[in-house]
C-alpha cells in the first residue's frame, strides 16, 4: 500500500480550504454591525397639468440607507430619485404619495422617510408687460440724458405663475444707476416685478418652491447720453436792405435784446459768436419804425437759441433840402 498524498487528495484539500475561507468571510461580514445614514434627495414633480403650477410644498425628502459601513460609503445621493406623480392633480392643497427609484442592488438598503407630502397647486396665468426704466442717482458731470430716448431690448417680458400672484403684478421695471452710465453705453439689468404701490413682489421664503417666472430675466438698456450742453451769448447783428426814400435817412437803431443765448453741445455752441437778423427793408420808411424781426436759423443742428425773434427800432430823420436858386438871365430890353 502506497503512502503520501494522491492528486485527488490534494485537490480535495485545496477545495476544503477555499470553502473554509468563504465561510469565514461570510460570517465576518454578517457579524459587522450595520449603520444608517440619511440622504437628502431633491423631490421632482412629474406630469403636472399644463394649466396648474406648484406654489407650496417640500422640494426635498429624506431617504434612510442602512448597510454595513463599507457598503454605506458607496451609496450616493445622486443614485436615488424621488418624485410625485401629479398627472391627476387638482387645484388646491392635497397629500400626494412620494415615489422613488434607485439601482436594484440598493433597493433592499433604502427606506423612504416621507411616504407622502402636502402640495398646493394653483391655476396658472401668463401675461406680458412693457419694461420700464427707473433711474437712480445723478448722471456724471458733463453728461446729459433724455429718458424718453432710452431703448430697452427686449421691450417686453413674459410673466407666468399662479393666477393670484400674477394678478398682483402692476409693472415690470429695471433699475439703472445713472452715475455709472456713459456715452454709447449698453447696460444689462435684471427685471423686477412690482405691485400697484410700486413695491417689489417676492416669494415668501420657505413657503414657495416655484415663484413666478420672468422671461427674459434680464434686459439690455441703451441709454441716450450726450455731452452736456453749454451756453453762450450771441451778439445780434442787423442785416439791412434798401434805403429810405429821397429826403430821409437812418440816424440810429436799437435792438432788444442785443444778445440771445444759444444752448447745445460744445462743438455747436462754439461755432459762432454772432447771429444775424433776416433782411430788414428800409424802403418807404419816412418815420421811426419798430418791428419784430426773425433771426436767421443756426447752421448747427445741435444748438438752440433762447429766442428766434428780436425787436428792432429804426430812427428816421427827414433831411432838409435847400431850394435851388434860378440862374439870372439878361434883362428885358437889355
Amino acid at each position: 500500500m502506497r503512502s503520501g498524498f494522491t492528486r485527488d487528495g490534494m485537490l480535495l484539500a485545496v477545495a476544503s480550504v477555499a470553502v473554509a475561507i468563504l465561510l469565514w468571510l461570510q460570517v465576518s461580514l454578517l457579524s459587522q454591525p450595520s449603520k444608517q445614514k440619511e440622504l437628502e434627495v431633491m423631490l421632482g414633480f412629474r406630469d403636472l397639468p399644463a394649466e396648474l403650477t406648484v406654489i407650496e410644498g417640500l422640494d426635498k425628502v429624506n431617504v434612510i440607507a442602512e448597510a454595513a459601513p463599507d457598503q454605506l460609503d458607496k451609496i450616493r445621493t445622486q443614485d436615488v430619485t424621488a418624485f410625485v406623480d401629479l398627472s391627476e392633480a387638482k387645484e388646491g392643497r392635497r397629500s400626494y404619495r412620494v415615489q422613488w427609484t434607485a439601482p436594484s442592488k440598493l433597493n433592499s438598503l433604502l427606506t423612504l422617510k416621507q411616504s407622502a407630502v402636502w402640495i398646493t397647486l394653483a391655476r396658472k396665468k401668463k401675461i406680458s408687460k412693457q419694461v420700464e426704466v427707473i433711474r437712480l442717482k445723478t448722471i456724471a458731470p458733463g453728461l446729459v440724458s433724455d429718458p424718453t430716448n432710452d431703448l430697452v431690448e427686449p421691450a417686453e417680458v413674459t410673466i407666468e405663475g399662479a393666477e393670484d400672484a400674477v394678478n398682483r403684478v402692476s409693472k415690470a421695471v429695471v433699475l439703472l444707476d445713472m452715475s455709472q452710465v456713459r456715452i454709447n453705453g449698453v447696460y444689462q439689468a435684471d427685471v423686477e416685478l412690482r405691485d400697484e404701490e410700486g413695491k417689489p413682489i417676492k416669494a415668501e421664503d420657505g413657503k414657495q418652491i416655484k415663484d413666478m417666472t420672468v422671461e427674459p430675466k434680464s434686459v439690455k438698456v441703451r441709454v441716450a447720453v450726450s455731452a452736456a450742453p453749454t451756453s453762450r451769448a450771441l451778439l445780434v447783428v442787423p442785416e439791412w436792405v434798401g434805403e429810405p426814400p429821397f429826403g430821409y435817412r437812418v440816424i440810429g437803431y436799437k435792438i432788444q435784446p442785443t444778445q440771445v443765448m444759444v444752448d447745445g453741445v460744445p462743438e455747436a455752441v462754439n461755432a459762432q459768436t454772432t447771429i444775424r437778423t433776416e433782411p430788414i427793408d428800409l424802403k418807404n420808411l419816412r418815420a421811426n419804425t419798430t418791428a419784430t424781426v426773425k433771426l436767421k436759423p443756426l447752421d448747427q443742428k445741435n444748438a438752440k437759441l433762447s429766442s428766434d425773434k428780436v425787436k428792432v427800432t429804426i430812427e428816421i430823420e427827414r433831411v432838409a433840402i435847400e431850394p435851388s436858386v434860378p440862374t439870372e438871365g439878361p434883362s428885358p430890353g437889355g
